[in-house]
């Protein structure tokens, strides 16, 4: 083996190793969409509209000439816990649905060594290193297990997100009797006031003719559903923005992106935007308009689209990228577990970071009297 690494810092620089990156992933049946090139550079691009930039920081891991691992990392000026730092931190936010390392088959115990040999000797380029909605895979649990080979920094893990998954086997007649009677007696009811209102279809828009006309109606949408009363919409947001409007570009082309539209008297009220990649729907972002809450669309596009998806039998995986909140556990009592790895460097205060965060904050936060004042600062900064 001839093994070398190079740290990339520049993105037309790193997207022309798309193909060999492809590559890698193609042979990774869990491989996310958020790991691929085209994901990444529709992400990277729409981040750079934010105030505080990150700089691109990529480890590719070469033997010879050919790649065999991608560490997509970046490094940014940040606060943690209200204290500056400096934070080497995986590509990822709110709107990806999970994380993981690129590394071509046999090289995976190797690739993680490289890594954790490279951070530690670039330890003073840094304060934490965050990698976050780590799934919970081989790649993690060795990673994690080879992190304590390295005594320079100090390790912890969080929850990130726990998200609900409905596999999409063995048909939906078998799936749909073991719903709870309360769920489908709730959802009868809501279907039935939809079919009374006579003016109601629905529609899967996936040709790209038809995207921009549909984004723009989603937009509008969510302008007008409770996150646009709260500055939370896609039209409030230019990085969310700008992402879904790059993605789409790709995603219709490659057949991925695919919008669920409901729409009252030919007038869109509620929609689910989907990205579709190796068997898995991943429903980014879905949206209905206050003015039609009485008909609960979004309710009934939901069950709209579980069901097409089972009479289709073309997804394996409904990954929901949500939290577990009520409407979706109703569906599914199956659920991943994504988590956030923290490496505290040694200088001091990563030190007192890391005294606060894993040992003091636990503590606090079994505290009911700091809880109580925590609830009452965060309502006064909320403008409660």
């Amino acid at each position: 083996m001839n093994i070398y690494f190079k740290i990339i810092t520049d993105l037309d620089l790193l997207l022309k190793y798309s193909d060999a990156w492809n590559k890698i992933i193609e042979e990774d049946e869990y491989a996310s969409i958020a790991l691929t090139p085209e994901w990444f550079e529709c992400w990277w691009q729409a981040n750079q509209l934010g105030p505080k930039k990150s700089k691109l920081h990529v480890l590719i891991l070469f033997d010879r000439a050919k790649v065999i691992a991608i560490f997509l990392l970046q490094i940014s000026k940040c606060t943690f816990r209200g204290v500056p730092i400096t934070k080497l931190h995986s590509c990822t936010d709110g709107i990806t649905p999970h994380f993981d390392f690129i590394i071509s088959k046999g090289y995976k115990a190797f690739a993680i060594d490289i890594l954790l040999y490279y951070i530690s000797k670039c330890k003073r380029s840094w304060d934490i290193a965050i990698f976050d909605k780590f799934r919970d895979n081989d790649k993690r649990n060795l990673f994690i297990e080879k992190i304590g080979e390295y005594k320079c920094f100090k390790c912890g893990k969080e929850s990130s997100l726990v998200t609900p998954v409905i596999r999409i086997e063995n048909g939906w007649d078998k799936f749909w009797k073991l719903k709870s009677k309360k769920f489908k007696k709730s959802l009868r009811n809501k279907i039935n006031r939809i079919n009374k209102a006579e003016k109601i279809t629905y529609e899967q828009v996936e040709k790209i003719e038809n995207a921009k006309l549909s984004l723009e109606q989603i937009f509008n949408v969510s302008s007008c559903s409770w996150k646009g009363e709260c500055c939370r919409s896609i039209v409030d947001n230019p990085i969310e923005r700008n992402f879904y409007e790059r993605i789409s570009k790709i995603g219709f082309k490659k057949g991925w992106s695919k919008i669920w539209v409901l729409n009252y008297d030919n007038i869109p009220i509620a929609y689910e935007y989907h990205l579709v990649y190796k068997n898995v729907a991943y429903p980014l972002r879905a949206d209905y308009d206050e003015a039609y809450r009485n008909l609960s669309p979004g309710s009934f596009l939901e069950y709209s689209i579980i069901k097409n998806l089972f009479d289709s039998k073309k997804i394996k995986l409904y990954y929901s990228c949500g939290h577990c909140y009520q409407y979706l556990m109703n569906w599914t009592d199956e659920t991943e577990k994504l988590q956030q790895i923290l490496l505290f460097n040694s200088n001091f205060l990563s030190n007192i970071l890391y005294l606060f965060e894993f040992l003091l904050l636990p503590i606090l936060r079994k505290n009911k009297q700091f809880m109580l004042l925590k609830n009452i600062i965060r309502g006064k900064f909320n403008g409660n």
